[in-house]
């Protein structure tokens, strides 16, 4: 490889009838299939990776271990999560916008939050927008080494943070995209001259058989 490849991968699908982070951080029974499935397909390709890193949260390491790569991986909170809940929390406060209570709700209420969040309304429950985002692309340029491969295992909102400072567009820009990263997708980045470029986005060939197509899902 002339260029650092990174494989960012979405955590397998949490608990989605959670109504705050605690509850939320931690695999379904479909999530620890999807991130078995996910390993099961890097191995038939022979995917190497030279180094693993993940954030914190539960439902990161829980990923991790669904893979299953004999590898030490690095933990590095800078990947973890927005504070999605608290900020809905903030929201309903400040807005008198109601929670979401199902996917189709979330998928409405998902730009509000972030919107909010981007115009600097929501930082009294968790860091700012920009200190987010700036965290995120500074993990990944970090952690990455001239021709190697680094498999990063995080979440949707670091993904979209990094792909909006790719392409220098604002979360509301993009907000209709953002929603629909599907738990266990691989996101492919390259690094040059310390910069990030996209390569590609949501792709799940481990999803894609006609029996595991229930298994796409985005909350």
């Amino acid at each position: 490889m002339e260029h650092t490849e990174l494989i960012v991968v979405r955590h397998g699908q949490a608990n989605s009838k959670a109504r705050n982070e605690e509850d939320y951080d931690q695999l379904s029974d479909l999530g620890h299939k999807q991130a078995r499935w996910l390993g099961d397909y890097f191995s038939s390709i022979n995917m190497e990776f030279c180094k693993i890193v993940s954030g914190s949260l539960k439902r990161h390491k829980g990923t991790v271990s669904g893979i299953g790569i004999d590898k030490q991986c690095h933990t590095d909170d800078r990947l973890n999560e927005l504070r999605y809940f608290d900020m809905a929390e903030e929201l309903l406060d400040l807005d008198g916008v109601p929670l979401p209570t199902g996917p189709s709700d979330f998928e409405f209420h998902f730009p509000k939050v972030m919107s909010a969040w981007e115009e600097g309304r929501l930082d009294h429950v968790h860091m700012t927008y920009r200190e987010f985002q700036t965290g995120a692309v500074e993990s990944l340029i970090g952690h990455a080494k001239n021709n190697e491969r680094v498999l990063f295992i995080s979440s949707g909102g670091i993904i979209d943070v990094v792909i909006c400072h790719i392409l220098k567009r604002k979360m509301s820009d993009l907000v209709p995209l953002m929603p629909h990263a599907i738990n266990s997708s691989i996101h492919r980045f390259s690094v040059q001259n310390e910069t990030l470029k996209l390569q590609s986005y949501n792709s799940t060939p481990h999803l894609d058989r006609p029996e595991r197509r229930y298994a796409r899902t985005v909350v």
